[in-house]
């Protein structure tokens, strides 16, 4: 078996992942990242979304799919 793959080997003593954590810091100090308040506050909102629209959301799976309120 060939050990010549793009993946490094646990004994070889790399890590695999540090590439990909280092890209993922990057990415992060970027500033394109939201703030965990900016996202805690759109799931807030999703949340408020959903429970008031969620008569209508009921209507629509029950139409498309035959699923009853008391299925979802």
């Amino acid at each position: 078996m060939s050990t010549k793959g793009k993946h490094p080997r646990a004994d070889q003593g790399t890590d695999p992942f540090e590439e990909k954590l280092q890209r993922l810091k990057e990415a992060f100090n970027t500033g394109k990242t939201k703030t965990a308040k900016f996202r805690a506050e759109q799931l807030q909102s999703l949340g408020r979304f959903l429970q008031d629209n969620s008569k209508q959301l009921h209507d629509a799976l029950d139409g498309d799919l035959g699923k009853a309120s008391s299925q979802t």
